[in-house]
């Protein structure tokens, strides 16, 4: 999937990492609730990324996916 970002295609974090993960070691990332915090009009969630059972990235945001997008950034 792509997205446009000042005029420039960009493909979103989640899907390169994907990508990579299927290109290189043909499984896919497993994404992991890890902790969830803050009052319910204001949750903030840490998400985990995994690849064969081991956490290759960490990301925090106001929804699960933008979570899961910081957690794929930070692995790739």
């Amino acid at each position: 999937k792509e997205v446009v970002h000042n005029g420039v295609h960009e493909e979103d974090p989640k899907t390169m990492l994907q990508n990579y993960l299927q290109k290189e070691e043909s499984i896919l990332p497993e994404y992991r609730v890890e902790k969830v915090c803050g009052e319910e009009h204001a949750r903030e969630y840490h998400i985990a990324v995994y690849s064969r059972e081991k956490k290759i990235g960490m990301g925090v945001g106001s929804s699960i996916k933008e979570a899961e997008k910081a957690a794929a950034k930070d692995a790739l």
